[in-house]
This record gives structure tokens, sequence and C-alpha cells, in this order.
């Protein structure tokens, strides 16, 4: 007699290791043994997907029966755009950016807006935005420079979607360059620039910069 049913499935697009998981098969009435497929379990990504089934019978030992493929097609989210309310251009140190988002197979469960300034390094200026939601569809967030170590450059906006199943996709980029004038000072002071005056006035005028 048969103790018990295995059913191994695994996504061979990307890799047994990866995404292997075995399911207890549940006796049925008729004979069959059940399982539920639940891409989740094995990574949520689309492919090739491998079933195989393994016997153990009365006596504990275990055979390697049947296998099977059937291809699962899994629709990404799609990005239609990012939005910012800024020129390409622009001497803004905040401003509001909006991704436009149409979900896949699954519903959207997070997007995630990371930005950095290219002319300084991601690993110093890299920070992530989580998006907020909005009425149209869109996920928004507000850029500030201050973040980002608040020099001027090319920056580059990223968007990260993750779906209900917790996959992650890397969507869309795109770039803008802020400028960023920093203050600057005159120094005056009352007396010739060589002199023996042990005492004397200095005074010193700054123009604010975009930060000041």
């Amino acid at each position: 007699t048969i103790s018990k049913v295995d059913i191994e499935v695994w996504n061979a697009s990307v890799g047994q290791s990866q995404t292997s998981y075995t399911y207890a098969g549940q006796k049925l009435s008729d004979g069959g043994w059940h399982a539920t497929f639940d891409v989740s379990k094995h990574g949520g990504k689309g492919g090739t997907y491998t079933i195989k089934t393994y016997v153990t019978d009365s006596k504990g030992v275990r055979y390697e029966l049947a296998q099977k493929d059937v291809a699962v097609t899994i629709t990404k989210p799609t990005l239609s755009g990012i939005y910012y309310d800024a020129n390409c251009t622009t001497n803004k140190t905040s401003f509001d950016i909006s991704a436009v988002v149409k979900k896949g197979t699954f519903d959207i469960s997070k997007v995630e807006i990371t930005v950095w300034n290219t002319d300084v390094g991601r690993s110093q200026t890299s920070y992530t935005y989580s998006g907020q939601k909005l009425s149209d569809g869109g996920w928004h967030a507000t850029f500030d420079a201050y973040k980002h170590g608040g020099k001027g450059g090319k920056y580059s906006i990223e968007v990260y979607v993750t779906d209900s199943k917790g996959v992650r996709y890397d969507t869309i980029y795109k770039y803008v360059t802020v400028n960023i004038i920093p203050p600057t000072a005159a120094i005056y002071y009352d007396t010739a620039s060589t002199t023996t005056k042990t005492k004397f006035d200095i005074s010193t005028v700054v123009t604010p910069g975009s930060n000041t």
C-alpha cells in the first residue's frame, strides 16, 4: 500500500535549488492524491514549472515516478511613466515625483522610489522614498535634496514595484539635473592689503545659495 505521496514543483526557468517546494499529497476518495500549487511558494515568477511525484510505500521505500511540465504565465506590473514637478534641469531642491504603475497578474503591494546623485555616488547619496498611493493610480513621493547630501548634479530616479506575492520588479528609471547654487561671500576690511595696523574691522557679505 501507499503511505504517502509528495509532489515536488519548481520553476525550471529559474532553477530547482531556488524555487523547489514539495507539497504533501492529500489522499482523495477516488484514489488520487491532491495538492494546490501556489506560485508564491516558488518565488512568484512565471516560467516553465516541473511537477514530479514521489511515492513512499508502507515499507518506507520511496519511488520517483511521474514528471510533467506546465507553463505558468505571470504578467509583470508595468510603469507608464515617471513624472516630476520640475524641468529636466531645475534649480528646485524639493519637488514632487509621481510614478504611474499598472498592476500585472497580482495586485501591487508597494512602490519604492530610489533617488541618488550620479555625480557623487550611489553609496553616499541613495535614499529610497516609500510611494504614497494616489486616487488616480499613481504613486507619489517628494524629492528632498537634503536626503541626498544637498549637492547639485545628475540624479537618477528609479522605481521598484512589489506585487502582492512579494516579487520585486525594477521597472524604469529617469534622470533629472538639479542645480544647487552654493552661497558666496566677500570679505572687506578697513585697511590696505599690507598694513602695520594691529587692530582693524572685518566684514563679510554673504549671498545665499539654493539651500540658504
